[in-house]
């Protein structure tokens, strides 16, 4: 395997473009829905701490 030195900058650059296309393939929330999911992790991340 070769040594070669990894360009971050790139390789975040394809991560960041392969998010965004993920994220914009997922269907659209209700806000009720994204309230009651905000709800859930909050008290969830509260538990943890």
């Amino acid at each position: 395997m070769k040594n070669e030195p990894i360009d971050l900058n790139d390789y975040h650059k394809q991560q960041s473009a392969r998010l965004a296309k993920e994220i914009s393939e997922q269907p659209l929330v209700s806000s009720e829905a994204f309230t009651k999911q905000v709800k859930r992790l909050s008290s969830k991340s509260r538990r943890q701490s």
